[in-house]
């Protein structure tokens, strides 16, 4: 870590839309710049549209998605500003996303999100985990009431989690197109039952997809999750889940199940320890979590942690200056 003169930090509150949804996201912006004065650097918000010179900037989310309706507004214009800039100059940019652990309890009491430098994919991004400690996943364990269940030893249906068509996730990748080839490899290595699961947060645009759908549903037989359904009650008897990368991925291995994924392991978040060869469906690769989950929990951190500057003092060991 470089102390040889304090780190200015911005963190942006012009990247969440102006009618902001959430004030936890004008919370994390807020306390993660308050945790970084805390330990002796210069930081602070800003509603500023313009770039404001620093070594990190702080965003909420990222720039990547690929539906123009969200892309042309004025918070991703600045989202894509911040990042571009930081990149082309060397510095840094840090994404706050949303929680992977936040399934076992919606109102994510603490508030935990996770935080990463320069990209939002692991293999892209600097998630500061590469040496875990024992500390934020029993945090998290508490917080939860939860813990890594065993292996799942039976099932029924397999189930494949669909993610927003024009998300920023599936990577530039046409949905119809996914939906078809991963049907296939399903169907090509198992008889059992599936179960379509429509992304919860995006239920309003299942309707224009559901002709092209329903084809699929008719000649496969395939069952459809309702609209309001919780992850955890379409994984009781679900022998294995499918998705691109995509969260429920995690859900899914931490809760026993098997997860195969079609994009490459590093773009998940669950790549290390999911399945990528689905002629294995019917005898999938069981690997040890342990390290895994405790390197996915050291990137979330809650919003006490910011405060008192210890998610930047652990992140900012990661921040290298001239």
């Amino acid at each position: 870590m470089n102390k040889d003169r304090p780190l200015v930090v911005k963190s942006y509150l012009s990247s969440l839309p102006a009618r902001v949804n959430s004030q936890e996201k004008i919370d994390a912006l807020t306390f993660f710049a308050q945790g970084a004065s805390h330990c002796g650097d210069i930081a602070a918000t800003t509603n500023n549209n313009n770039y404001e010179t620093c070594d990190v900037a702080a965003i909420i989310g990222n720039a990547f998605g690929s539906n123009p309706g969200k892309t042309r507004q004025s918070h991703y214009l600045v989202r894509k500003m911040i990042i571009d800039t930081q990149s082309s100059q060397k510095k840094y940019w840090l994404s706050i996303d949303s929680n992977v652990f936040i399934y076992k309890n919606k109102l994510n009491p603490s508030k935990f999100l996770r935080y990463s430098f320069n990209g939002v994919f692991p293999c892209e991004g600097i998630y500061c985990n590469e040496n875990p400690t024992e500390k934020n996943w029993a945090k998290i364990q508490k917080e939860y009431n939860m813990n890594l269940r065993d292996w799942r030893s039976h099932g029924d249906h397999i189930l494949i989690a669909l993610q927003r068509p024009q998300g920023w996730s599936m990577r530039g990748i046409n949905f119809e197109d996914w939906f078809v080839s991963t049907l296939d490899k399903i169907c090509r290595h198992s008889d059992r039952p599936i179960r379509l699961r429509w992304h919860p947060g995006n239920y309003k645009d299942f309707p224009k997809y559901e002709k092209f759908l329903h084809k699929y549903i008719k000649r496969h037989r395939l069952q459809v999750s309702k609209e309001n359904s919780h992850i955890l009650d379409d994984l009781v008897d679900c022998w294995a889940l499918v998705c691109h990368n995509s969260t429920p991925s995690s859900v899914a291995s931490i809760e026993g199940i098997p997860a195969f994924i079609t994009d490459q392991p590093g773009y998940c978040q669950a790549g290390e320890v999911a399945n990528t060869d689905f002629s294995k469906l019917e005898n999938p690769d069981l690997l040890d979590r342990e390290l895994w989950i405790k390197k996915l929990a050291q990137c979330h951190w809650n919003f006490e942690d910011l405060k008192s500057g210890r998610c930047w003092s652990h992140m900012r060991q990661w921040v290298k200056v001239s």
